[in-house]
């Protein structure tokens, strides 16, 4: 049984890597939370929080059922970001791992779908590289996506 964690910004490619190449995973992610009945995104930033609360409870629901294969799929820049999903797999006995992929900013933020601005999706790609993780969390995987 293992977690998959994604760490990219909007429009790195994480969708596409998912499908590519972990097929038949379940995949818990806020952008989930914004999409209505009638299947069109509608993000709201006001609500982020509960889409946030609701792609956890996905998560600890899969863990609850012992579903083999977990993504979550969020941009998970900063450890805080992930750090309750990397806990709880552990402690439900998941394999962790993490997939950051590396995107040009100017390319990521021309794909992304969510109206995030190039200057913030710059800032965050600059976040997430600099981000160090804990001594006791896997290496992460680096993809190169652009």
């Amino acid at each position: 049984m293992r977690v998959v964690i994604m760490r990219a910004c909007p429009g790195s490619g994480k969708s596409t890597y998912i499908k590519n190449n972990l097929p038949g995973a379940l995949i818990a992610s806020a952008d989930t939370y914004f999409v209505g009945k009638d299947g069109v995104y509608r993000f709201n930033i006001a609500r982020i929080g509960a889409a946030h609360e609701a792609c956890f409870a996905t998560f600890a629901d899969a863990l609850s059922r012992s579903v083999p294969l977990v993504v979550v799929d969020n941009t998970n820049i900063k450890v805080r970001d992930f750090k309750r999903y990397v806990d709880a797999a552990r402690a439900r006995g998941y394999a962790v791992e993490i997939v950051r992929l590396a995107c040009d900013p100017a390319v990521a933020a021309k794909r992304n779908v969510h109206g995030v601005p190039a200057d913030i999706v710059a800032r965050m790609a600059r976040d997430l590289t600099a981000s160090v993780l804990p001594a006791d969390y896997p290496a992460e995987t680096v993809v190169k996506t652009d």
